[in-house]
């Protein structure tokens, strides 16, 4: 997926995006939708894969108002005895998405 380009989406195929796993601790959240509704799968860094599939795809409107966001997250937490703190980093690749029947 090439960062603000357009990717293709066929609600009928369903929609796989792979990466390189860094062997982290880190989970990977996938966003595809638009104003109105989106779908959200969070994944394992280490899975290397995540499937966005049909029955969940059938539900966006097709066309080109669509977003895919893909974020690696990584969250710790730190705690004191009348505090606990969840401190997040986020790296995300932003792309249009034009989703087909």
């Amino acid at each position: 997926m090439q960062p603000g380009g357009v990717v293709t989406v066929s609600q009928s195929a369903g929609w796989t995006v792979t990466w390189t796993p860094a062997n982290s601790a880190t989970s990977v959240l996938v966003t595809i939708g638009n104003h109105v509704g989106e779908i959200k799968c969070v994944v394992a860094e280490s899975a290397g894969t995540a499937t966005v599939p049909p029955t969940l795809l059938s539900r966006l409107p097709t066309g080109n108002s669509n977003s895919i966001e893909i974020e690696n997250v990584a969250v710790s937490t730190a705690s004191s005895p009348n505090a606990t703190v969840e401190v997040g980093a986020f790296n995300e690749v932003f792309a249009f998405a034009v989703v087909q029947p």
